[in-house]
């Protein structure tokens, strides 16, 4: 006997789901319809009609044989990755099953960022263009990189968690003054400036040294790290070259649609919030199936509205396809590029910003890896080694609340009385004196 299965795009473990069955994670009680009729999810393989798990998609239907024992195995397994899929989408989902276990804390936050030199080394292995570079955590060891790159010119770039490291400023801590920083602009206009950027151009060995030593060291405020600016811990000595044009390239998750979205615009180089709303046209998007990935005439499409002929155009096809896949490989929730550079009639990645869902984390050991614990902030890293779901605010009221839907309540009411909630901490159904002692 045949019976209709779902295909998942992240999995290859087939899942197949009879008429009236229910799914059961582990050991809960909570059992989660699988009825195609009754789950709210329905396909067919042109897509045309379809309703979706709000975070990831189910493609297309086609029948296995349930009699076959491999087949059976590979259900099971399906079944369960579809469970947990689908418990990790709910809005107060608190855990996310990993092989029939509660998964721990650092794998339920929302997402991991990477440094630029982490996310490009992804992105290689990818099959991603990207240039050659070597990290440094010393002046020393930058002016090593330079020599061995092998390059008249290199590139010198400060390693934050943080975007406009182009125009920040680069301070002695001792010397910051936060009332001297344009929260509008980005800007900081105080005393302690070593470096008036966040990248230089190098040419020598030299100029390498000298520009780590004004980078390593000292808090980089840009826009996006806020007044207190991020402390410079390492730079990327990477090779330079020349650039004809800088476009703009991204693969995101849209909610709304229930998509990964791939955004291409002509105006790279810049801050596409800015793009999109004075230019809205030069944005554009394209809406891709994870199984299929990005189909060639949606490449083609995004080549010609990127302005690019010839071996650019070509260039552009396999590049912008493979940025697709890493995306969907890489369990990512946000994979930028910007600027993404035409240089010599190849694009290559200029620079890379990766966020990994951390839902994801149990299938991406790599990425766990490349944590780097100075830059998320310090009571959220305590909270997880607690097993805490804690999320750090601005307001100076705080919050120990049991249940996750009972916490937004709780800030909710804060807000509604004009208060502003210092934090938010679920310390979990199962919470036990020592736990709470912890928050």
């Amino acid at each position: 006997m045949n019976m209709p299965h779902l295909r998942f795009f992240s999995s290859s473990a087939r899942l197949a789901m009879s008429t009236g069955s229910a799914a059961r994670v582990g050991n809960d009680s909570e059992a989660i319809p699988t009825s195609i009729a009754d789950s709210s999810i329905t396909s067919d393989r042109n897509m045309r009609h379809r309703r979706q798990v709000p975070g990831f998609c189910l493609p297309h239907l086609s029948k296995i044989p349930l009699y076959d024992a491999r087949r059976r195995e590979d259900f099971r397994h399906g079944l369960h990755d579809f469970a947990c899929r689908l418990l990790a989408q709910l809005p107060c989902a608190e855990y996310v099953a990993s092989a029939g276990r509660y998964a721990p804390a650092e794998q339920r936050r929302m997402r991991m960022n990477l440094h630029e030199h982490q996310a490009k080394e992804l992105l290689k292995s990818c099959g991603v263009p990207v240039l050659e570079g070597r990290v440094a955590y010393s002046p020393d060891e930058a002016a090593t990189a330079f020599g061995e790159l092998r390059v008249p010119l290199a590139v010198v770039k400060a390693q934050v968690h943080a975007g406009g490291r182009g125009k920040g400023r680069a301070v002695r801590p001792k010397e910051l003054d936060p009332s001297a920083y344009d929260a509008k602009s980005g800007v900081y206009a105080g005393p302690g400036v070593a470096s008036d950027r966040g990248v230089w151009l190098c040419r020598s060995s030299q100029e390498t040294r000298e520009a780590a030593g004004r980078l390593l060291g000292h808090l980089l405020v840009t826009k996006q790290t806020g007044a207190s600016g991020r402390m410079v811990r390492r730079v990327y000595v990477e090779a330079g070259v020349r650039i004809d044009r800088e476009l703009y390239a991204a693969v995101l998750i849209d909610r709304k649609a229930a998509l990964p979205v791939l955004m291409v615009s002509p105006e790279g180089g810049m801050d596409i919030e800015e793009v999109a709303a004075r230019t809205p046209e030069k944005i554009l998007k394209l809406h891709f199936d994870p199984s299929a990935g990005l189909w060639p005439y949606q490449a083609r499409r995004a080549a010609w509205f990127l302005g690019l002929a010839g071996e650019a155009f070509k260039s552009a096809l396999p590049t912008l396809t493979r940025l697709c896949e890493a995306f969907v490989k890489l369990d990512a929730q946000l994979l930028e590029v910007n600027p993404l550079g035409l240089c010599g009639g190849r694009l290559i990645c200029l620079d890379a910003k990766l966020a990994f869902d951390d839902n994801a984390l149990h299938r991406q050991a790599r990425a766990e890896e490349l944590r780097d614990p100075n830059e998320e902030d310090a009571r959220e890293t305590a909270a997880r080694r607690h097993d805490l779901s804690y999320v750090a605010l601005d307001g100076n009221i705080g919050c120990l609340v049991n249940g996750a839907g009972l916490a937004m309540a709780t800030m909710d009411l804060i807000k509604h009385h004009g208060g502003e909630p210092a934090n938010f901490l679920d310390v979990g159904g199962g919470a036990t004196a020592e736990k709470v002692a912890a928050g």
